[in-house]
């Protein structure tokens, strides 16, 4: 149960990255631009 809940955890924050980063980097780019 427990290793099952970490992956789905990890999965979960995973995708959360990879749909933050660019938004993030997006925003660092105005900032510095």
């Amino acid at each position: 149960m427990n290793l099952s809940i970490q992956d789905e955890l990890q999965l979960f924050s995973e995708e959360l990255y990879r749909h933050l980063t660019p938004s993030l980097l997006e925003e660092l780019a105005k900032e510095l631009g």
